[in-house]
C-alpha cells in the first residue's frame, strides 16, 4: 500500500506492506503529527478535534467503519478528545481503494460552523458524537427459558437404551467435528465455506453438554429439544436454526414412545417441521434429501414386524450416503446454493453430506452395542 497517494495519482510518501487497520491508522496519524515535519498537525493530550474519515471511492462501508473505530481508539489513546466524527465518500478518486484521514482542532466558532445546515450533497447530514472514552455498559440479557417437558409423563429409555443413545450422540458429534474441513471445502463452491466450522461448533457444544451431564439422555424428547437449543445458540447462521427445527419437530414424536418405530416417526416429524419453516422440499438439494432417503428405508420397520432394526438402519445409512453423492448433480432450489450457477456447483451439498456423516457414525455406535 502507498502512504500519501494523491487523488489524481500523485506519488505518495512511501510504499509499504499491507498492514492491519489499527497499524495502518497509527502509521497515518503518526506521520500527520510528526513534529519533525514542518507541515505536521500539532496535536497534544487534551485537544478537542473533529475527525473525518474519507472513502476514496472503492472502500467498502464495513472497511470504512473499521478505520473509523481504529482512528478514534488511537486518538483517544493519546489523550485527544474526539468530539465529532464524519465518514463517507467526501472526496473520491474514481474507485480508488483507500481512505484519507482529516483532523480539525475545535473551538466554539468551528463547532457552530460544522453544525450548520448545508445543502451540499456529499456532506454527511449528521456527525457522530464520539462516546468512545465513556462507553455505556450493555445490560446482560435476561436468562432464556427453554421449553421443558414433564419428565413424569415423557417416555424414557431403559438403562441400555440410554447408553446406546449417549454412544450414538457422541459418535455422531465426534465424526462431524473431524470432518469440518471436508464440509468447508464442499461449501466453498456454493456457500460461505464455513458449513463444517459451523456444525463443528454445535457438535463440540453437544459433546460438552453430554460430558457435564446436562442432557437428560434417559428422556429423548427433552434431550432433542435441549440439543436443538444448543444448536441454535452455538452454531449460528442458517444451520443452527435448521437443526433446531429438525430436532424440536422430532422430539414431539418421542414424548409417549421411544421404540424403534417411534424414532422413525420422529424423523418424519422433524423433516416436516424443517420443510414447513425452512421452506425447502425434498429434491431441492438440501439436507432434506439425505434425510428423506434414509426415512424411505426406515419405514420398513413400520410395516414389517420381523425386520431387524439394526440391519434396516444400515440400509438407511447407505441410502442417505448415496443420495448425498447424488446431490452433486441436482439443481439447487433452496438455500445459498440456489443463487449460484449450476455450472459452478459440482460437489455434493454439504448439508446433505453432513447428514450422511452423522447417520453413519450413529449406526456404527449402535452396532457396537449389539
Amino acid at each position: 500500500m502507498e502512504l500519501g497517494l494523491g487523488i489524481h495519482g500523485e506519488g505518495g510518501v512511501r510504499r509499504m506492506k499491507l498492514l492491519p487497520a489499527a497499524e495502518t491508522v497509527a502509521v497515518m496519524l503518526n506521520h500527520m503529527t510528526d513534529i519533525t515535519s514542518s507541515t505536521h498537525f500539532s496535536l497534544k493530550s487534551g485537544d478537542a478535534v473533529a475527525l473525518a474519515v474519507n472513502n476514496l471511492g472503492g472502500t467498502s462501508v464495513l472497511e470504512l467503519y473499521v478505520v473509523v473505530k481504529e482512528a478514534i481508539a488511537y486518538l483517544e489513546s493519546r489523550g485527544v478528545v474526539v468530539e465529532q466524527v464524519y465518514s463517507g465518500a467526501l472526496i473520491t478518486s474514481l474507485e480508488m481503494a483507500g481512505v484519507s484521514l482529516t483532523l480539525l482542532h475545535l473551538d466554539d466558532s468551528r463547532r457552530r460552523c460544522l453544525n450548520q445546515e448545508t445543502a451540499a450533497p456529499g456532506w454527511p447530514r449528521q456527525s457522530w458524537l464520539s462516546s468512545y472514552s465513556s462507553p455505556q455498559p450493555i445490560p446482560a440479557p435476561a436468562s432464556t427459558t427453554y421449553t421443558r417437558l414433564s419428565t413424569e409423563t415423557a417416555a424414557c429409555l431403559s438403562e441400555g437404551g440410554e447408553k446406546a443413545f449417549r454412544r450414538a450422540l457422541l459418535h455422531a458429534c465426534r465424526a462431524l467435528s473431524q470432518c469440518d474441513q471436508q464440509l468447508n471445502d464442499l461449501d466453498c463452491r456454493s456457500g460461505d465455506g464455513d458449513c463444517g466450522s459451523t456444525i463443528r461448533r454445535g457438535a463440540q457444544a453437544v459433546i460438552e453438554a453430554i460430558s457435564s451431564d446436562r442432557l437428560p439422555l434417559d428422556t429423548p424428547s427433552q434431550a432433542l429439544i435441549d440439543i436443538g437449543h444448543i444448536a441454535e445458540d452455538t452454531m449460528g447462521g442458517a444451520s443452527g436454526g435448521l437443526y433446531s427445527l429438525l430436532l424440536s419437530g422430532a422430539a414431539q414424536a418421542l414424548v409417549e414412545d421411544v421404540s424403534p418405530k417411534a424414532w422413525v416417526h420422529a424423523l418424519k416429524a422433524g423433516m416436516e417441521t424443517l420443510s414447513k419453516y425452512g421452506r425447502a422440499e425434498v429434491g431441492d438439494r438440501t439436507m432434506l434429501d439425505s434425510l428423506d432417503a434414509a426415512y424411505k428405508v426406515l419405514v420398513k420397520l413400520l410395516s414389517d414386524s420381523h425386520a431387524d432394526p439394526v440391519e434396516v438402519y444400515q440400509q438407511a445409512v447407505e441410502a442417505a450416503e448415496s443420495m448425498a453423492r447424488q446431490t452433486a448433480h441436482m439443481q439447487a432450489k433452496a438455500g445459498r446454493a440456489s443463487y449460484v450457477s449450476k455450472d459452478q456447483v459440482k460437489e455434493p451439498d454439504p448439508g446433505a453430506y453432513a447428514v450422511s456423516i452423522w447417520l453413519r457414525a450413529s449406526y456404527e455406535a449402535v452396532k457396537l452395542g449389539v
